[in-house]
């Protein structure tokens, strides 16, 4: 969560293409979403957070997910690295997913989970 909390203020130009248009300033939801991943990461470093580091991760990759849809359908069918990494990232985010809802529940998590 940290590291891609970073990368949508490190590299915002590359997220903007994936806000569509009718949801308005693209560079507002790119940076909104990125403080919402280090939010959801930080609290995932702390024991007494993490509870609700799981609930807010859960959030956000459910909150992204449409936007990787759109990555993936803008790309086309699979031809080359980049457009099959594109599509084998949609069904990478379940597992994530999941893991997020399991760890809802308990009232730790791993602090080298948020660094993913």
């Amino acid at each position: 969560m940290l590291s891609a909390g970073v990368m949508h203020f490190a590299r915002p130009k590359f997220y903007e293409s994936l806000i569509p248009e009718s949801l308005g300033n693209a560079r507002v939801w790119v940076y909104g979403s990125g403080a919402a991943e280090l939010a959801a990461g930080g609290l995932l470093l702390n024991p007494r957070t993490s509870k609700l580091g799981a609930w807010a991760a859960l959030l956000v990759l459910i909150g992204v997910f449409p936007a990787n849809v759109k990555m993936a359908l803008d790309v086309g069918a699979p031809k080359d690295v980049k457009s099959w990494g594109i599509w084998v990232r949609l069904p990478m985010q379940l597992p994530l997913i999941r893991w997020a809802l399991r760890h809802t529940s308990k009232s730790e998590v791993s602090a080298a989970s948020a660094v993913t």
